[in-house]
Protein backbone atom coordinates (compact mmCIF):
# COMPACT_ATOMS: atom_id res chain seq x y z
CA UNK A 1 0.00 0.00 0.00
CA UNK A 2 1.43 3.57 -0.54
CA UNK A 3 2.51 5.54 2.10
CA UNK A 4 0.01 7.96 4.06
CA UNK A 5 0.55 11.82 3.34
CA UNK A 6 2.00 13.85 5.66
CA UNK A 7 -0.56 14.84 8.37
CA UNK A 8 -0.94 18.19 10.19
CA UNK A 9 -2.39 15.67 13.51
CA UNK A 10 0.30 15.05 16.01
CA UNK A 11 1.94 11.79 15.62
CA UNK A 12 0.37 10.86 19.31
CA UNK A 13 -3.43 12.09 18.01
CA UNK A 14 -4.01 8.21 18.40
CA UNK A 15 -2.35 7.41 21.53
CA UNK A 16 -5.44 5.51 23.67
CA UNK A 17 -5.54 6.62 27.16
CA UNK A 18 -3.91 4.91 30.21
CA UNK A 19 -5.72 3.47 32.78
CA UNK A 20 -5.39 6.18 35.82
CA UNK A 21 -4.41 2.97 37.84
CA UNK A 22 -1.81 2.06 35.88
CA UNK A 23 0.58 5.50 36.32
CA UNK A 24 -0.74 8.65 38.20
CA UNK A 25 0.30 12.44 36.94
CA UNK A 26 0.72 14.20 40.23
CA UNK A 27 1.96 17.15 39.09
CA UNK A 28 2.88 19.05 35.13
CA UNK A 29 5.34 21.99 34.58
CA UNK A 30 4.99 22.53 30.97
CA UNK A 31 7.54 24.91 29.19
CA UNK A 32 7.90 26.00 25.30
CA UNK A 33 11.34 24.61 25.56
CA UNK A 34 11.17 20.52 25.73
CA UNK A 35 14.77 20.57 28.04
CA UNK A 36 12.29 22.47 30.54
CA UNK A 37 9.10 20.07 30.76
CA UNK A 38 8.96 17.99 33.82
CA UNK A 39 6.24 16.41 34.89
CA UNK A 40 5.42 14.62 38.36
CA UNK A 41 4.55 10.29 37.65
CA UNK A 42 3.68 8.15 40.99
CA UNK A 43 6.34 10.22 42.89
CA UNK A 44 9.05 10.27 40.61
CA UNK A 45 9.83 13.92 39.40
CA UNK A 46 10.38 12.80 35.22
CA UNK A 47 11.69 15.00 32.24
CA UNK A 48 11.48 13.62 28.24
CA UNK A 49 12.89 10.85 27.65
CA UNK A 50 13.20 9.73 30.92
CA UNK A 51 11.46 6.07 32.29
CA UNK A 52 9.03 4.89 35.30
CA UNK A 53 7.72 1.58 35.63
CA UNK A 54 8.46 0.84 32.34
CA UNK A 55 6.86 3.41 30.51
CA UNK A 56 9.16 6.32 28.63
CA UNK A 57 8.35 9.20 28.49
CA UNK A 58 7.99 10.80 25.08
CA UNK A 59 6.35 13.88 25.20
CA UNK A 60 4.96 16.61 28.04
CA UNK A 61 2.03 18.69 26.96
CA UNK A 62 0.03 21.57 29.21
CA UNK A 63 -2.64 18.93 29.97
CA UNK A 64 -1.52 15.45 28.90
CA UNK A 65 1.84 13.09 28.90
CA UNK A 66 2.45 10.97 26.07
CA UNK A 67 3.99 7.50 27.21
CA UNK A 68 5.54 4.74 25.29
CA UNK A 69 5.69 1.26 25.78
CA UNK A 70 6.44 -1.92 23.96
CA UNK A 71 6.11 0.57 20.58
CA UNK A 72 2.54 1.67 21.98
CA UNK A 73 1.53 5.06 22.64
CA UNK A 74 0.19 5.90 25.17
CA UNK A 75 -2.08 9.41 27.14
CA UNK A 76 -1.84 9.84 30.21
CA UNK A 77 -3.97 12.19 31.83
CA UNK A 78 -3.38 14.85 34.24
CA UNK A 79 -6.24 15.70 36.82
CA UNK A 80 -9.80 15.51 35.80
CA UNK A 81 -9.22 15.83 31.69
Amino acid sequence: SAPEPPSTQSPYANAEPLASDTLQVQAISWSDRPTNRVAVIDGRLLREGQSVSGYRVIQIRPENIIVEKAGKFWKLAFGSH
